[in-house]
């Protein structure tokens, strides 16, 4: 997507100096990292971290400004995690429903932090675990799980190290040397994130070591350039953000409008206003007339209102889908009834394939041209499959209409299309399904004769082109 190459695009060009300006007056990096030494030795001499030299340095590919500096995350914050012996030890045993929250990996969501926590322990014991807690601003990352998710803690209450997640809380005990929002935007850049990653193993869950992340190396700008840095990436980000549920809107649109479009086109249809209507030379009564002499019983004609989904046409008549012929479940097939020749046997699929064929002798239905089957069963309940061919079935999971007048099937097909939501009634068990008894009684429009003709001429003709076909 455009917007995710923006945001990569942009912070590498933060990470070169290439989207700020370089100004004398900031001073030399350098002298930035010589007082974090000093710094850092003070906490030492205080016994207030711990803090040892790099046997490996991690080296970056990259070009930078020449008043920057590039070191690694060891010499400028300190790297910690929760050990599995502390976790044994004091936490397990002292977890309790409400204190001081444990941050997990599931607690760091795409760069924020999620403040819905699942495991507490008491201050007391948080207080004896002092280098996994979190007192001071930091940044916290998973490193089993979701490896080079950051985020930033700020310490507005307290919190302590859970599992598997490591801290990296900057050596600005005494002085800002280094912005925590500038080293999250570098870990989030190209650099930043290969670098987190160099060294991932593949097991059930993904993991680094806390001294992967210590390797890191960082290119750092004077202390005002950062600033300035953060301060411009924080707005373009935030716009990039904008036109990413821009582009998933767009995108979600590109999928749903064509069906959303073709639905409308049938819902337009089998209300009477895709076509001209002829409301004073043609009538439903022959239809009427063939369907009760089929039926071999009177059709009841729906006026009322109240029972009409929608409005239709003055020529128009609603009657019961269960008045379009006999109505049932397919039968039972089992997997040895099954043969490689013989006929289509549709199952509760979303396809016009058959799922297989069955012997003639065996095929107990013989559904013919211009008959339905329609899935009763699962996500496919509504598709509507309508027969082509002279002999075919159907499974248990399926219910078929054996059409009266196939004539009108055509008409018939996209008009329970049309109306999947209106006349197709789930049942409220564990497994969504419909009923024979229910779908039979349900209403659909019937217009004369020709005008049918000239809806599926209509629709046949829409539905040739291909946006309504992705």
């Amino acid at each position: 997507m455009i917007a995710e190459k923006l945001r990569k695009a942009v912070l590498k060009a933060a990470m070169e100096g290439k989207l700020s300006e370089q100004f004398d007056r900031d001073g030399n990096a350098i002298d930035l990292i010589n007082q974090i030494k000093k710094d850092r030795g003070r906490l030492l001499s205080e016994k207030t971290i711990k803090y040892s030299k790099l046997k490996n340095k991690n080296v970056i590919d990259i070009n930078i400004p020449k008043n920057w500096v590039i070191t690694n995350i060891n010499e400028i914050a300190f790297v910690t995690k929760l050990a599995g012996f502390e976790y044994t030890k004091y936490i397990a045993n002292n977890l309790v429903e409400s204190g001081v929250p444990l941050f997990k990996g599931k607690n760091i969501q795409n760069g924020k932090m999620n403040l819905e926590f699942e495991s507490y322990i008491p201050k007391l014991v948080s207080q004896l675990l002092s280098r996994s807690r979190l007192d001071r601003k930091c940044l916290l990352t998973p490193y089993v799980g979701t490896i080079g998710n950051i985020a930033i803690f700020e310490a507005d209450f307290e919190a302590h190290l859970g599992s598997n997640v490591g801290k990296i809380e900057l050596f600005n005990h005494f002085r800002k040397n280094i912005l925590e929002e500038y080293l999250l935007f570098f870990l989030r850049s190209e650099y930043g994130d290969a670098q987190l990653k160099r060294n991932k193993k593949a097991t059930a869950q993904e993991s680094i070591s806390i001294q992967d992340i210590r390797e890191v190396s960082v290119p750092i700008p004077p202390i005002e350039e950062q600033k300035r840095i953060v301060e411009k990436l924080e707005v373009l980000l935030a716009e990039i953000d904008r036109l990413e549920q821009d582009e998933k809107a767009l995108k979600d649109l590109e999928v749903k409008f064509p069906e959303k479009l073709k639905n409308a086109i049938l819902r337009n249809a089998v209300s009477g206003k895709l076509t001209n209507q002829n409301l004073e030379v043609e009538t439903t009564e022959d239809i009427i007339v063939l369907l009760e002499k089929k039926k071999n019983e009177k059709i009841e004609l729906i006026k009322s209102y109240n029972k009409q989904p929608f409005d239709i046409p003055e020529n128009w008549r609603w009657i019961k889908i269960g008045d379009l012929g006999t109505m049932g479940m397919g039968q039972t097939l089992l997997k040895k009834d099954m043969v490689e020749k013989g006929d289509p046997v549709y199952s509760a699929t979303i396809s016009d394939d058959p799922l297989g064929y069955v012997k003639k002798d065996n095929n107990k239905l013989k559904l013919t041209k211009g008959d339905f089957v329609i899935p009763a069963r699962g996500a496919s309940i509504g598709y509507v499959n309508l027969i082509k061919v002279d002999e075919a079935s159907s499974t248990q999971t399926t219910m078929y209409i054996k059409s009266y007048l196939p004539s009108i099937s055509n008409y018939i097909y996209y008009c329970l299309l049309g109306m999947k939501k209106d006349v197709f009634t789930t049942t409220g068990t564990a497994q969504p399904q419909i009923t024979v008894g229910l779908t039979k009684e349900q209403l659909i429009p019937l217009p004369p004769l020709e005008e049918q003709k000239r809806i599926v001429e209509k629709l046949d003709e829409l539905f040739k082109i291909d946006l309504l076909n992705t």
